[in-house]
């Protein structure tokens, strides 16, 4: 209702009270009557008036809590946004200094490895010097000499690059090794000169497969003549693609392997064809 409406209608009620009291006066009950019922819809009028102000006064305090919780919801969010946001940030940069340390550490376990395989190298070397020089020195029978010659470890290939072509060869032809145990595939994407980059189906991760570790592998196999990977590679990143690397060199003709433990056994001959698996079996 309107201010000049409250206004108006309190003036009609005057002017109906003056009309009752002169209807009064001159003995008109008509008159009285209708003037009583204009002010009884007077007054209704009024009290919608009043009821309405109450309840619009009602509806603007409610509306104005609920401003109010409108206000505190949006600070809480942009709270818990910030803190999120803050979160996020460190987050990232322990990941970023995650990944660099493990770069460093892949790096210096990659420059061991290989000035590992360089020593072991060259102690080969020296030992074949020697080993030469005492034959040189030292007469033998010819029957030794045949026999030295002979031996079936001796035709087993001694020189890395033959069996480092024979790898190569493989992941050339099938575009993927499988591990022994599990059989999951690690996809070939790249050979060079100094190695295989590979990368896991199960994982999807990438790795780069060193030719000298392959080298390390091997000449571990040659030495004793069996390799079991959870007992003779101490090194825990050797340990980590060492299943890859047996994968690879199980397929070569003269490797045989076992599964539990997971062992390969270098033959005194070829025992299958270059890319194939062929399980050892124990002589009773």
């Amino acid at each position: 209702m309107h201010k000049w409406d409250k206004t108006f209608w309190m003036l009609f009620v005057l002017l109906e009270v003056a009309i009752i009291l002169g209807n009064i006066w001159f003995f008109t009950p008509i008159g009285i009557i209708v003037g009583f019922v204009l002010i009884a819809i007077a007054l209704a009028r009024f009290g919608d008036y009043l009821l309405h102000k109450h309840n619009s006064g009602i509806l603007d305090k409610n509306s104005e809590n609920v401003e109010r919780m409108k206000s505190w919801l949006n600070n809480q969010y942009q709270l818990t946004q910030s803190i999120k946001d803050l979160h996020d940030y460190r987050f990232h940069r322990m990941d970023s200094k995650k990944a660099a340390l493990d770069e460093k550490l892949d790096k210096g376990y990659r420059e061991l490895a290989g000035k590992i395989i360089d020593v072991e190298n060259r102690l080969n070397l020296v030992s074949k010097a020697i080993v030469s020089q005492r034959d040189v020195m030292l007469p033998q029978p010819p029957q030794v000499i045949t026999q030295v010659v002979e031996k079936p470890a001796e035709k087993v290939s001694d020189f890395f690059d033959d069996v480092w072509g024979r790898i190569v060869k493989i992941a050339d032809d099938k575009g993927y090794i499988e591990t022994l145990s599990r059989g999951v595939k690690n996809r070939i994407l790249k050979i060079g000169e100094n190695g295989i980059r590979i990368r896991s189906d199960l994982t999807k991760s990438e790795r780069f497969l060193d030719k000298k570790e392959f080298r390390y592998f091997w000449q571990r196999l040659q030495a004793k003549g069996r390799l079991n990977l959870a007992k003779d590679i101490q090194d825990p990143r050797l340990l980590r693609i060492g299943s890859v690397v047996i994968s690879f060199l199980a397929r070569l003709p003269n490797v045989e392997h076992e599964l539990k433990p997971r062992v390969l056994h270098l033959m005194g001959k070829d025992t299958h064809n270059l890319g194939t698996l062929r399980v050892h079996r124990k002589k009773i």
